[in-house]
């Protein structure tokens, strides 16, 4: 499971959507930081590349959330690190210029096959939020799940707050995983900026998360400052796509004493994702009209 913990490394609303839709949608975190530690000549580039599948079922009052495929990527200096895929059907994993490794459900150990027994099922239920508060949470999967510890659960509600049809601005609490049980929370402000052609509404998102201290984690202190904009549909009552940008500094830490800066860039991408079923986040007919 050394390779599970290392690929949940980074790591999306309640808007009214009908009963019983499923919403797919795939979310790519990408990163480039530069690593700075005192005593090194020079900074060590750090790429990471997260895309997560997953979809989001509308319940009365809230909405339920399953996760259906994970995937990592983490390289330096254009040289693979490690790569991670994982599935209800299959864990494959690959060190480096290593032969890639593909277990199948059935011949996993049981430590990753609960891991991917996971995959597909709803893994928590979300209850809807009043403006400028977090959604109640319920688990559907043990507290001590991968999902949960390494933020992948969370980091499904960043591209879904709380829509107000009578508001042009507002806010809504935000957290962001940092892996490994550390958190980056604040608060995002949301501005309407009009109807698009495809018939949605732009809405401009701003603001800084802050990393939460842990004791033992590896992040110490720094910001995450957001931009971006995300795109809801009107008609149907959902989310449907986004784009954040977001300026990094960590400082960086290992058994209480600061190690070192690291410094860069991340870029999420939210799109809608199609997982065989037939659904889709295309605009609904006459939304445009």
């Amino acid at each position: 499971m050394r390779a599970v913990s290392m690929g949940l490394v980074l790591a999306i609303g309640l808007s009214g959507a009908a009963s019983g839709e499923e919403w797919p949608y795939t979310l790519t975190i990408g990163a480039r930081l530069q690593v700075k530690s005192p005593g090194q000549p020079k900074a060590q580039p750090l790429e990471t590349s997260t895309q997560m599948h997953y979809s989001i079922v509308p319940i009365e009052g809230g909405e339920e959330v399953s996760i259906r495929r994970l995937e990592l990527t983490v390289s330096s200096e254009g040289k693979t690190i490690s790569e991670v895929s994982l599935s209800r059907q299959e864990a494959r994993f690959k060190q480096g210029d290593q032969r890639a490794e593909t277990l199948a459900y059935d011949r996993a150990p049981r430590e990753l096959k609960a891991t991917l027994d996971q995959f597909g099922k709803p893994m928590a239920r979300f209850r809807a939020a009043t403006l400028g508060n977090e959604p109640a949470r319920e688990l559907l999967v043990p507290e001590s799940s991968s999902f949960v510890e390494n933020g992948i659960v969370e980091n499904t509600r960043l591209f879904h707050p709380p829509f107000p049809d009578g508001q042009r601005v507002w806010e809504a609490p935000a957290r962001l995983s940092m892996g490994e049980g550390q958190f980056a929370t604040g608060t995002l402000h949301y501005e309407k900026l009009g109807i698009g052609p495809d018939g949605t509404e732009r809405v401009k998102v701003t603001g800084e998360l802050k990393p939460q201290p842990r004791s033992g984690g590896d992040i110490r202190g720094g910001s995450y400052q957001v931009s971006g904009e995300q795109a809801f549909d009107l008609a149907r009552r959902v989310w449907t796509s986004g784009q954040m940008t977001i300026d990094v500094t960590l400082e960086l830490q290992s058994n209480g004493h600061a190690t070192g800066i690291a410094t860069g860039k991340m870029e999420l991408v939210l799109k809608p994702d199609n997982p065989g079923a037939g659904a889709d986040l295309a605009p609904a007919p006459g939304a445009d009209d």
